[in-house]
């Protein structure tokens, strides 16, 4: 989860929770709103959910490339199913490396995850020291 958005994130789990009253055991997925996308894009997101586990508790959509590009992290999946673990992330590669972990199965982060909300909930309240939406 990006570390830049995560105090946002946080306060609308707690949001979630505290005010609304939503169960910890609630599947939450946050996506940029700033793209275009066809329904199709949002018929994934039960997909997605359904990977949240014990051992997986944050998952992630990954893109598939159609360029290099240094605008995009990339995310490196251990596997080319369609479903993997991931091996590592890189943040805004130069074109010649975003190339090669193209070339390597890469996909673009596109900033979209879930997770249960408890599980941002736990992180905020040892990370921030607080998962309240009232304090």
């Amino acid at each position: 989860m990006p570390t830049q958005h995560f105090p946002s994130i946080a306060l609308a789990a707690a949001y979630l929770h505290d005010v609304k009253k939503i169960s910890p055991n609630e599947a939450i997925i946050v996506c940029p709103v700033d793209p275009y996308v066809d329904d199709n894009f949002f018929a994934q997101f039960n997909t997605l959910a359904a990977q949240i586990s014990d051992a997986a508790p944050l998952v992630l959509m990954g893109i598939e490339p159609t360029y290099p590009s240094e605008k995009y992290g990339y995310i490196i999946p251990r596997t080319a199913e369609k479903i993997s673990r991931v091996v590592t992330f890189k943040e805004k590669p130069n074109l010649v490396d975003a190339q090669k972990f193209i070339d390597a199965g890469g996909l673009w982060n596109g900033g979209i995850f879930a997770f249960k909300l408890g599980y941002v909930l736990d992180k905020a309240q040892k990370i921030l020291g607080t998962a309240s939406h009232e304090e």
